[in-house]
């Protein structure tokens, strides 16, 4: 059987007050890296219970989904990894928990808006992630606000 060049991995951006929930990754592509909590789609599952899942396994934190903020392609040749990701954002509700890493996660933290832009420059989160976080925050306002 071949391996697969493709794969879906959905992402909770999960906001609160003025800061988003990053988590640091132990493995993998994006190791040593802050990002959302996520990862691939199972089969046979949704894309929101694929967001739902990831945010608790990785963060330890219920979230209600609100709605899909975008679709992003990376592709990178140069990798061991899967060639071509699409990664889902979803903006999400934090409903409980306390965060605490989990799965191939390092590090959990919350993180004012105002660091994303910093920790980008300097190679800290993927500039896809800062991307989808951007997008979320977008979303957010209009929600909130209505």
């Amino acid at each position: 059987m071949e391996e697969s060049k493709f794969t879906v991995a959905c992402y909770a951006c999960i906001i609160r007050k003025e800061q988003i929930l990053l988590v640091r990754q132990n493995k993998g592509y994006w190791k040593n890296l802050w990002t959302l909590p996520g990862g691939a789609l199972q089969l046979g599952e949704t894309l929101e219970d694929c967001a739902r899942r990831e945010a608790f396994e990785e963060t330890g934190c219920q979230v209600e989904i609100l709605q899909q903020t975008g679709a992003y392609v990376s592709f990178d040749p140069e990798t061991s990894f899967e060639k071509q990701v699409v990664l889902i954002g979803y903006l999400v509700r934090y409903v409980s928990g306390n965060p605490r890493p989990g799965g191939d996660v390092e590090e959990v933290r919350w993180v004012p808006f105002q660091e994303v832009n910093p920790l980008r420059e300097v190679g800290k989160i993927p500039d896809i992630v800062a991307r989808m976080i951007y997008d979320a925050r977008i979303r957010a306002k209009e929600w909130w606000l209505g």
